[in-house]
């Protein structure tokens, strides 16, 4: 064998930190309440305030030395609220932002709604079958993979909402599913120098 072997982490995400966030009155941008349990939601209401969501990754076992090679995302989906927004492309793109560490504390907060990214609309997630969805980091962004820490994820469609009045929003399994195989999953592909 030449060169040096890849090495695979993988991390399930960790559920007291994971959770949605919705928008306190709409088009204010602010997270006015929020839920760290259960199903993860990305949407709107009937309100038209929108839900976005945040997944927690530990990421400090990968060494600080690890050359990346592909960083990948997975989420399955637990239910569809109304009309699917996924399936009728109502509210734009599947997509999410990205913090190197946390976007405020490691647990929930209102203000993960609001808080900066260490990167905005990364890419976008991809159905993979089986209500599995997945999202390929591309290479310029690797680097906001927190390899002292924590890594979070805020998920949300490109628009806040689709103005209808009409609550349209899918679910997630979240960190805390009571099937294991369900939980959202994170690997990270690299070799050491």
């Amino acid at each position: 064998m030449y060169g040096n072997p890849f090495t695979y982490f993988s991390s399930i995400s960790t559920a007291a930190n994971d959770g949605w966030v919705l928008e306190s009155i709409v088009t204010s941008h602010t997270g006015g309440s929020m839920s760290a349990s259960g199903t993860l939601r990305i949407g709107d209401d009937a309100s038209n305030r929108q839900y976005l969501s945040i997944l927690s990754f530990t990421t400090s076992a990968i060494p600080d030395n690890a050359v990346i090679h592909s960083v990948t995302l997975k989420l399955h989906k637990a239910g569809v609220v109304s009309t699917d927004p996924l399936t009728i492309n109502s509210i734009g793109s599947f997509l999410v932002d990205m913090k190197k560490g946390t976007f405020g504390a490691a647990a929930l907060e209102n203000g993960d709604f609001q808080a900066a990214a260490s990167v905005n609309a990364v890419a976008h997630f991809s159905s993979i079958g089986k209500g599995w969805y997945q999202l390929v980091l591309p290479a310029s962004d690797f680097t906001y993979v927190n390899l002292g820490g924590i890594t979070q994820f805020r998920l949300r469609f490109t628009s806040p909402s689709n103005f209808n009045l009409s609550a349209n929003y899918d679910t997630f399994y979240a960190g805390d599913a009571t099937a294991s195989a369900d939980r959202p999953v994170l690997t990270v592909d690299y070799h050491l120098p």
